[in-house]
């Protein structure tokens, strides 16, 4: 009876292995929405920027990103590797410097002091949830997203970045290849993309004096496979509006069209080509390359020309002088 019992255990059920696995990755996905709001970890309504890197080196990336996207902030925005300037606080921490004279009031002071080292540590809480910059572990090989909180401005800290690789001075990238911004993040729904369209291409087609803009469209998907390219572009450019016009070889601005997933993210931008997709890695690359030129040029050689050294043309041309005073003799 035992031996039947096991056996109508593992023949009932199927693949016990198999449906362990079901349960658990359905309660790490109720988890992790319950947690995060979404499977991705990035909420709807979002600003920040994807990034990819070599594979299997998503940590090393992380830690490179954070130090250029803090510098940058600090640059552009005077943001401190913390985010923004810490709120003032409504309470002022005593250092015995106040003490009352009267009696009967230090105990009173004792309980202000401990009051206010509690709402101190309360304070520094909230402003650490406030920092600017926050990476999002994905679910996907060789990118990460980092979400930017305001004042930073995804598409302008790109731009930046990739104008910074161009010189001479910028710390060395050696995981870190392509930056896409995202100006706001919503549902990876033909609603949810019609809805997010609208709000971000506003500022750039919808504007008085907005006509006649050349745009494109470039959408990217990871890990999603609901909407299809038709479908985005076609969406996207309906938001767009009938008075600009498309130009894919030479567009005035390009929209940006990111899918990860159940989320999806837009952002219009320029000089996209310029600076080589946003790679910042090719971008330095470039760089060096080119200061490597300029401080040492390649020596060229006239032979390889098709030119003769000037030693060898005054050469031919002593022969040629001695041949005709022989001929003139004879």
């Amino acid at each position: 009876m035992g031996g039947n019992d096991r056996k109508r255990r593992n023949d009932g059920g199927g693949d016990g292995n198999s449906s362990k696995k079901s349960r658990d990755s359905s309660y790490k996905q109720k988890y992790h929405k319950s947690h995060y709001g979404s499977l991705t970890g990035i909420e709807s309504g979002y600003q920040g920027l994807f990034a990819t890197c070599e594979r299997g080196r998503e940590s090393r990336g992380v830690g490179e990103m954070y130090r250029l996207l803090e510098d940058c902030a600090s640059k552009l925005y005077g943001l401190d590797s913390d985010g923004p300037p810490p709120k003032k606080s409504a309470y002022k921490a005593s250092d015995g410097s106040d003490e009352k004279d009267k009696d009967g009031e230090e105990s009173e002071e004792e309980e202000l002091d401990i009051e206010a080292a509690m709402k101190k540590e309360i304070a520094d809480l909230s402003n650490k949830k406030e920092k600017a910059i926050i990476s999002i572990k994905l679910d996907a090989q060789c990118v990460t997203f980092f979400r930017l909180k305001p004042p930073c401005d995804p598409v302008e800290m790109v731009a930046a970045l990739c104008e910074a690789s161009t010189k001479p001075g910028m710390p060395k990238v050696n995981v870190i290849q392509r930056l896409t911004p995202v100006s706001r993040t919503g549902r990876a729904t033909l609603e949810g993309l019609e809805e997010l369209a609208k709000t971000v291409l506003e500022p750039y087609f919808h504007r008085e004096g907005q006509e006649g803009i050349k745009f494109a469209i470039r959408p990217t998907a990871r890990n999603h496979n609901v909407l299809k390219r038709d479908e985005i572009i076609q969406t996207v450019a309906r938001c767009v509006g009938p008075k600009h016009s498309v130009d894919l070889k030479n567009p005035d601005l390009l929209i940006l069209v990111e899918l990860y997933k159940n989320i999806c993210g837009i952002s219009v931008v320029k000089d996209f080509e310029k600076y080589k997709r946003f790679n910042i890695r090719a971008l330095q690359d470039d760089a060096e390359e080119a200061e490597r030129l300029k401080d040492n040029p390649p020596d060229v050689k006239p032979e390889a020309a098709g030119n003769d050294t000037p030693d060898k043309v005054q050469e031919e041309i002593s022969t040629t002088e001695t041949e005709t005073k022989t001929e003139s003799k004879d």
